[in-house]
């Protein structure tokens, strides 16, 4: 019980999902969306968060999953889990992914195979299981109703856990010069998100203190 507090994961878009051009490492958008995943993961250090978990697909989660190496130089105790699908999920990267995948699994404090060859389900049943062991979500999504990031972000929802989602279509404004530095589902500030945590989880403390009035015979 209560085995994935202290714990983040994140999923998300491959570089296809991405309308700027992932490849374009120098693209303005680009750029804000590394700043703003690294804002939240240093964000969930503040919180405690301790361990982090990513399947280290091409795309969004190899991001993070160096992100969170890099922090890891200035916060020596957190941990980071690889949670692999099966074993040749690289085999479709490019060759510069492929060095990158190898040298995050090489750092990486733990790795664990969930499946020994790919099968129709075997990305759900990742998806799922860093759902199931994480309290807080983050999720990088383009906007589209279709595919695992989606379809993942539904389910984190009716577990219930704390998600931040990089809403990638709000990078896409005609005018990059004025949009805001970080982004989020719903929100165009830091500030307004902070504000919206802070009443969400005034909403969860009064949602437990309701449900032990409820049932504080049951104790």
């Amino acid at each position: 019980m209560y085995k994935e507090l202290g714990k983040c994961c994140c999923f998300g878009h491959r570089p296809q999902g991405f309308a700027y051009g992932y490849e374009n490492k120098t693209h303005i958008l680009h750029k804000k969306y590394l700043r703003t995943l690294e804002y939240l993961v240093e964000e969930q250090i503040q919180k405690r968060t301790y361990e982090f978990l990513c399947g280290a697909t091409n795309g969004a989660e190899l991001d993070f999953a160096e992100i969170v190496l890099n922090l890891r130089e200035k916060y020596p105790h957190i941990r980071l889990k690889i949670v692999l699908a099966y074993p040749e999920q690289y085999k479709s990267f490019n060759e510069i992914d492929k060095q990158r995948y190898i040298d995050v699994l090489r750092r990486a404090d733990t790795t664990l195979l969930l499946s020994p060859r790919y099968t129709k389900w075997c990305m759900q049943k990742r998806n799922r299981y860093l759902v199931e062991n994480a309290f807080h979500v983050i999720a990088v999504w383009n906007g589209s109703t279709k595919g695992g990031t989606y379809n993942t972000i539904k389910y984190a929802q009716s577990q219930l856990r704390f998600i931040d989602v990089v809403s990638l279509p709000a990078l896409c404004k005609e005018d990059l010069q004025k949009a805001p530095d970080f982004y989020f589902l719903g929100f165009n500030s830091v500030e307004d998100r902070i504000a919206n945590e802070q009443k969400l989880r005034q909403e969860v403390k009064e949602m437990f203190e309701n449900y032990h009035k409820t049932h504080k015979d049951d104790d």
